[in-house]
C-alpha cells in the first residue's frame, strides 16, 4: 500500500497536492482518476511514499484519505515537464495544476486519454547550456538546415518553438525540404486527428526528428532529443493572455534545464534580458553575431515635423497655427510611394498603432477628452454600418469596457461644438486612402474589423491570390499573417513612447525588424523626431551601442533583467475603496511598493495596483522570498499577479 501525491489538472482547485491510497505502485507522471467531493477528476502523480514509512503521520491526520479510483496505463506529461511546472508555479506564485492547464493546449488537456507518451526511465548524456543566435531570418534558416543535418547525423532530435502558428508553418515550409518523413508541424489549429496522428508517429519513431511547433507542444516525445530553439524570442505572443500570466519563454528554458538539454535563444534582434545571459549565465554566442542590425537600404525615415531652432514668439506661433492645413495622416513622400507601388501592382501594408477613425476626441475650448460615462476611459471614434438602415454612422467606443454609443457633437463638460479628432487610427488612415486611391482594393486587419478566424482567412486569401495592387491597413495583429510584402509603411510610432512600458524600445525594434524581414522595398517610417532621439540604431544600425545604453538605463532605474517586478492588481468598489486601500498598502508595506490607482472598466469600481521591486537574487525561477511568496499565493482570484510585466499600468 502506498500514498500517492497527485496534482489535480484543473484551474478550479486551489490545492497544490492531494493525497490518495493505492494498492499498486505508480510511476511519477502517470494519470489517475480520483474522487474529489462529489466529483471524479483527472490528476497526475508526482510522488509516492510507502504507508509503512508514514504510519505516525497517517494516525495523526485529521482528514480521511480516499482511494484512487483508476490508474491509467500511460503518461501524458514527462517528469521533466512536471519539474519545470513546479519551478514555474513557484516563480508565478500559483499552483502546478494551473500552470499545466495554462501551458498545455486545450486539445490535449481536454483529451488526455488520446495523447499518451512512452514511459522513459532513461537519462541522457547531454548537458544543459544556453546559446544565443542573433542573425537575420534568412541566415537563421541556413543555420537551422545545417544544424538539423548535424543532429540527424548523430541520431539526435531537435525542437523549434515559435510564438505563432503562422511562423511555425513558415519554418516548416522552409526546413522540411528533404526530410519530410522526419519533420513534424504542430499547432492548435491543425485539428485533433492530425495532432493525435503526429503524437502516435513520434511515440513509435525510434529515429531522430525535427519538430516545429508553438510553445504548448513543448513536451512532445522525440527520440534522443538534444536541443530546443526559442525562435523569434522577442515576440510578445509568448506571454499568456489569461491568469496565471506566464512567459512561455521562461517555461521552455526551465523545461530544457529539467531535460538537461541545450536551449538556444534566436532572433534578428535579441532582447536586453536575453543578451545579458552571455555575461551573467555564461550563455554562448553563436558566431557570426549580427552586429549591424539594419542596412542603409532597409529603412527610410520620413520626418513630418522639423522645428526651427530657438523659441517662437507669439506672432510666429499664431501665424503657424493659422496657416496649418487639414491634418493628414500620410505625408507627401508616403503618398508618392503608394502611387508608384500601385502602378507596379505591388502589395502594400500600412502599420497603424491604434484602431478607430480617431483614438481621441478633444474639446478645443476646455481641453477635456471625451470619456466613457461608465468606465471613465477615453472614447474612440468609429464608423459602423447600421444593419437596419444600411447606412454608415459614427459611434463612440470605449476599448476598456466595450461600451458603445452614438457619436455626440458637443463637449460632455462645457457643451462646446469645438470638438476635434486627435490621433491616428486604422479607420482614419483607411478613409484617407479611400479618397486618394478609390479604385485600389483595400482592407483593414485589426480586432474590430477581423474579429474572427473566418474574416482573417478571407483577407489573407485575397491578399495572397490577387495579382493587382492591394492595400492592407493593420495593427500588430496583421504582421504575423502577411508573409510577403512589397512595400511597408509605418504610419506612426510616436504614441508607443507615451506608454508606461520600460520595454518600449525593444518592442518598437522588433516591430520594425519584422517588417524589414518581410518587405522587399525599404520600410518607410513616419516620425516627428522621436525615433532619432530614442532609437539612433535606426540610423546607424549598430546593435552594441543600443544594447549597452538599454542595459545601462534598466540598471539605473531598477528594471528587469537586474530586478524582478511584481505587479498586484485588485478591483474595488468605490464605497469600500478607503478601507481596502489601507489594508492593501499595509499587506505589502515592508516591500515598499509603488501604489497606483485608476478607474476600472466596471462602473463604480476603482483599480488598485501595487508594483513591488525585488532584487534578482531574491526572486527568480529557482528562489523566491518565502514571506512574499506566501502573501501572493494566498491572494484570492479577484486579485491578479503579474511577474515581470512590461506595461506598468
Amino acid at each position: 500500500m502506498i500514498i500517492a501525491q497527485v496534482i489535480p489538472l484543473t484551474q478550479s482547485i486551489d490545492t497544490e497536492l492531494l493525497s490518495y491510497f493505492s494498492a499498486k505502485h505508480i510511476s511519477p507522471g502517470t494519470l489517475v482518476t480520483v474522487p474529489l467531493r462529489k466529483k471524479e477528476i483527472t490528476a497526475v502523480v508526482v510522488q509516492t511514499q510507502s504507508v509503512s514509512d508514514i504510519k505516525s503521520q497517517l494516525r495523526g491526520a485529521n482528514y480521511q484519505i480516499r482511494n484512487i479510483l483508476h490508474i491509467h496505463d500511460h503518461q501524458v506529461f514527462s517528469p521533466a515537464f512536471l519539474r519545470a511546472s513546479d519551478a514555474i508555479k513557484n516563480f508565478y506564485a500559483t499552483t502546478t495544476g494551473r500552470v499545466i492547464d495554462q501551458v498545455s493546449p486545450r486539445i490535449i488537456s481536454k483529451n488526455l486519454e488520446l495523447f499518451k507518451r512512452p514511459v522513459s526511465l532513461k537519462g541522457n548524456s547531454f548537458v544543459f547550456r544556453e546559446k544565443l543566435l542573433q542573425q537575420r531570418i534568412e541566415d537563421r534558416i541556413v543555420f537551422y538546415r545545417t544544424l538539423v543535418r548535424e543532429k540527424m547525423l548523430h541520431k539526435e532530435s531537435i525542437h523549434i518553438i515559435c510564438p505563432t502558428q503562422e511562423l511555425a508553418s513558415f519554418f516548416f515550409k522552409e526546413l522540411s525540404g528533404n526530410i519530410e518523413d522526419h519533420c513534424f508541424l504542430l499547432h492548435g489549429k491543425l485539428g485533433k486527428k492530425h495532432i493525435e496522428k503526429t503524437y502516435t508517429l513520434l511515440n513509435d519513431k525510434a529515429q531522430s526528428s525535427l519538430v516545429i511547433s508553438t510553445a504548448g507542444f513543448i513536451d512532445i516525445h522525440q527520440h534522443h532529443k538534444s536541443g530546443i530553439i526559442i525562435e523569434k524570442e522577442s515576440s510578445e505572443y509568448y506571454r499568456t493572455v489569461a491568469g496565471p500570466y506566464i512567459d512561455l519563454r521562461v517555461f521552455v528554458c526551465e523545461y530544457a534545464r529539467a531535460m538537461n538539454i541545450e536551449c538556444m535563444w534566436a532572433d534578428g534582434i535579441l532582447r536586453p534580458e536575453t543578451w545579458l545571459k552571455h555575461k551573467t549565465e555564461n550563455a554562448e554566442k553563436i558566431e557570426p553575431i549580427n552586429k549591424r542590425i539594419f542596412k542603409n537600404t532597409d529603412i527610410c525615415i520620413v520626418n513630418q515635423h522639423i522645428r526651427k531652432p530657438g523659441k517662437q514668439d507669439d506672432i510666429e506661433r499664431m501665424k503657424e497655427i493659422s496657416s496649418k492645413k487639414t491634418f493628414s495622416a500620410l505625408s507627401n513622400e508616403v503618398i508618392s510611394t503608394i502611387k508608384e507601388s500601385i502602378i507596379k501592382n505591388k502589395k502594400i501594408f500600412l502599420f497603424v498603432h491604434k484602431k478607430s477613425l480617431a483614438p481621441n476626441i478633444v474639446c478645443n475650448d476646455c481641453g477635456n477628452i471625451a470619456r466613457s460615462p461608465e468606465s471613465g476611459y477615453p472614447l474612440s471614434l468609429y464608423i459602423k454600418n447600421n444593419k437596419q438602415t444600411r447606412l454608415k454612422e459614427r459611434i463612440m467606443i470605449c476599448h476598456m469596457s466595450g461600451e458603445s454609443m452614438p457619436a455626440f457633437d458637443t463637449c460632455q463638460f462645457c457643451q462646446s461644438w469645438n470638438l476635434v479628432q486627435l490621433g491616428i487610427g486604422t479607420e482614419g488612415v483607411f478613409e484617407q486612402l479611400e479618397k486618394l486611391f478609390p479604385k485600389t482594393e483595400k482592407y483593414i486587419i485589426d480586432s474590430t474589423h477581423c474579429h474572427t478566424q473566418k474574416l482573417l482567412k478571407e483577407v489573407q486569401v485575397k491578399y495572397k491570390q490577387t495579382e493587382k495592387s492591394i492595400i492592407i491597413v493593420g495593427t500588430q495583429k496583421a504582421i504575423p499573417l502577411l508573409q510577403e510584402i512589397d512595400s511597408s509603411v509605418v504610419v506612426s510610432l510616436d504614441s508607443y513612447f507615451a506608454r508606461m512600458d520600460y520595454a518600449t524600445n525593444p518592442k518598437v525594434l522588433d516591430l520594425i525588424n519584422s517588417l524589414v524581414e518581410k518587405s522587399k522595398d525599404p520600410v518607410l517610417i513616419q516620425s516627428r523626431n522621436i525615433l532619432e532621439e530614442s532609437l539612433p540604431i535606426l540610423n546607424d544600425g549598430l546593435y552594441r551601442p543600443y544594447i549597452e545604453k538599454e542595459l545601462q538605463d534598466r540598471k539605473q532605474f531598477e528594471y528587469p533583467p537586474y530586478t524582478t517586478l511584481i505587479m498586484v492588481k485588485r478591483t474595488l468598489k468605490k464605497e469600500y475603496f478607503k478601507k481596502q486601500y489601507g489594508l492593501f498598502v499595509k499587506l505589502f508595506e515592508e516591500y515598499n511598493p509603488q501604489i497606483l490607482t485608476k478607474p476600472s472598466i466596471k462602473k463604480g469600481f476603482i483599480e488598485l495596483t501595487a508594483i513591488i521591486t525585488q532584487r534578482i537574487e531574491e526572486w527568480n525561477p529557482h528562489h523566491q522570498d518565502p514571506r512574499l511568496w506566501s502573501l501572493l499565493y494566498s491572494l484570492d482570484r479577484s486579485t491578479q499577479v503579474y511577474i515581470n510585466p512590461t506595461a506598468l499600468n
